[in-house]
């Protein structure tokens, strides 16, 4: 099942909802990939608070590339996800900003957060964007999804700068995770055109060709192209679940002496084929007190979980710091992403 969008139908679905006259007088001008430049659409620090799962699918068959012809996304994925830690950081809020200053041209709010199941899976039908705005840019337009439900703080026909905040993330529509849809597009000979703003081609273009990012000059490190990531990884007392780290049961579990396990938990996503994965837990004498080692894997994985732990001795863990650590390696043996967590105790 996807994790963001029905392949190659989201945009239209979320257009034809946002406003059935959806491409206005002012979308009609022609327009040039180099006129518009792009602000961060979401208020988070990318490649610490946040991160990109999917970016836009450049292959036209059945099979997806993205525009360094890597595998970070899925099959028709007209967008760039920006997904963010977990829910307990989406109740907090998360701002979406607009990406340069146009004219908000539809909205929607009123979709609930309850985000993809089985059981809701024909609720949101017609609706896959969730909460959406939609702005303007002359002769472009940008689109942001599953916006949090009563979130919306634009209203149609308003002006807006880039950095305008037009609502938080949320985890309406078609999504099994809080995240930011976020696509570009322009007006051609009377045609949408969608455009991948990593390299300002559009959508149907192969991957690999001459780039011209849209993003503004100073955003070159944040949306440095990442794969591998780990994203959270931390230290627990006691069994882990996917659904638990989503939710951040996890996060402030206090942790002492007495504790009866230390459990390295962590999210790992974008891996890849033939990628082997290491969790471990060092004491403080560097010793290592527990490990996993899963791999090589046989198919590219968007999302997976890794944990591993050690029960406490008899007369309690020594005061020191305690390092979780993850590695990913590649087919070759070079190791492609990693993460250090360290856990004091005293």
């Amino acid at each position: 099942m996807p994790v963001s969008g029905t392949p190659r139908t989201i945009m239209t679905v979320a257009r034809g909802v946002l406003g059935a006259a959806f491409v206005s007088t002012s979308l009609l001008q022609p327009a040039s990939a180099q006129d518009i430049r792009l602000a961060q659409p979401i208020d988070c620090e990318l490649g610490e608070t946040c991160f990109v799962q999917n970016y836009v699918d450049r292959d036209p068959g059945p099979d997806f590339q993205d525009h360094r012809c890597g595998t970070m996304g899925y099959d028709g994925h007209d967008g760039t996800d920006f997904r963010i830690a977990d829910l307990r950081t989406m109740i907090d809020g998360v701002a979406v900003l607009a990406a340069a200053s146009g004219r908000v041209a539809r909205v929607r709010d009123g979709e609930p957060d309850t985000g993809l199941t089985e059981d809701t899976a024909n609720d949101v039908a017609g609706r896959e964007c969730g909460n959406g705005v939609l702005v303007e840019h002359n002769g472009f337009a940008t689109l942001y999804c599953h916006l949090r439900q009563q979130s919306i703080a634009v209203e149609p026909g308003q002006q807006v700068d880039a950095g305008t905040r037009l609502g938080d993330v949320g985890l309406s529509g078609f999504t099994e995770f809080p995240h930011l849809h976020f696509e570009v597009f322009r007006i051609e000979d009377g045609a949408e055109v969608t455009l991948d703003p990593f390299d300002g081609a559009p959508a149907d273009q192969a991957c690999g060709g001459p780039t011209a990012s849209l993003w503004n000059d100073g955003l070159t490190d944040a949306m440095a192209y990442r794969e591998r990531v780990v994203f959270p990884l931390g230290i627990t007392n006691g069994p882990v679940t996917l659904d638990g780290i989503e939710y951040a049961l996890y996060r402030d579990v206090p942790l002492d002496r007495q504790s009866p396990f230390l459990v390295v938990y962590a999210r790992v996503l974008g891996l890849q084929e033939g990628d082997t994965l290491r969790v471990r837990l060092l004491g403080p004498d560097g010793t290592v007190l527990a490990s996993h080692e899963r791999g090589p894997l046989t198919n590219a994985s968007a999302q997976q979980m890794l944990f591993t732990g050690s029960r406490r001795p008899d007369d309690g863990w020594p005061d020191g710091d305690y390092l979780a650590t993850v590695e990913i390696a590649a087919a070759s043996g070079e190791i492609m992403g990693q993460n250090t967590f360290r856990l004091t105790l005293d």
